[in-house]
């Protein structure tokens, strides 16, 4: 810990200080002591009020109120943060995690008029930002299709509609076979997504053939730890172009 602090505190202005500070709050949190990275996450925002390094630890401070039942803290944390850093990158994060929020709270109305302002706001452009899933997400928290417009990227990845994705059996129990076929020898990244918008486990991520192929998830997270039933996505990328998405339950 004592070197992520030398790094944020000597070089504050850098990348390094964002990845000292995100490793640092997630060794803390990992050892049980949020108190101690709430009262850490503080003193940057003070030090730096107006960085990027200061709008980074406040957003780290919203899982402090969200852990103590504070969400009504927790949600003036988050809009006070994109008032202040409007056009900030992460910003999106910050929005998407207000729905939640207010899904934690109890409060469905909040959460989803929350989700459905930032449906509106990000509509799914699989063109510009192939690996942004927070689109699709939102929809289906609003008991929407996650394709938006459409699946593929108009004008992108020649045969891209070759290509299909389809898992079985679905909803599953122990494990669910994803298979998929491509027109033509391309790199494959398969990912699996929970509504957190949070990566569960890489099932692919190397050059494939074409034809036919097929993954295996077994409901386990990259560490081999069981995630809990709920609904994930499994997303499919193709030469590096977004190709397919698709939902799946998870019934323990």
């Amino acid at each position: 810990m004592a070197c992520f602090k030398w790094v944020i505190e000597n070089y504050p202005d850098t990348q390094d200080a964002l990845f000292a500070l995100d490793n640092l709050v997630e060794t803390y949190w990992r050892a049980k002591r949020g108190k101690e990275a709430f009262d850490y996450l503080q003193l940057v925002v003070k030090a730096h009020p107006n960085s990027e390094l200061g709008a980074l630890a406040q957003e780290f401070t919203i899982r402090n109120y969200v852990t103590d039942g504070d969400y009504e803290g927790a949600i003036r944390v988050a809009r006070d943060l994109l008032e202040k850093f409007p056009g900030r990158e992460r910003n999106k994060w910050v929005e998407y995690q207000i729905g939640l929020i207010y899904e934690l709270a109890d409060d469905p109305t909040q959460a989803r008029a929350a989700f459905q302002a930032f449906a509106d706001k990000y509509p799914v452009n699989f063109q510009n930002d192939p690996g942004d899933i927070l689109p699709s997400l939102a929809r289906i928290k609003l008991g929407r299709s996650p394709f938006g417009e459409g699946e593929a990227p108009a004008g992108k990845a020649a045969n891209i509609t070759e290509v299909t994705l389809d898992n079985h059996p679905n909803p599953f129990n122990a494990q669910t076979v994803v298979s998929f076929a491509l027109p033509k020898t391309s790199f494959v990244k398969l990912e699996v997504y929970n509504t957190l918008g949070q990566r569960v486990r890489t099932l692919v991520d190397a050059p494939m053939k074409a034809g036919k192929h097929s993954a295996i998830w077994d409901g386990r997270d990259e560490e081999g730890n069981d995630v809990a039933s709920g609904i994930y996505l499994y997303r499919l990328e193709v030469g590096g172009d977004f190709a397919r998405i698709r939902k799946i339950l998870l019934l323990r």
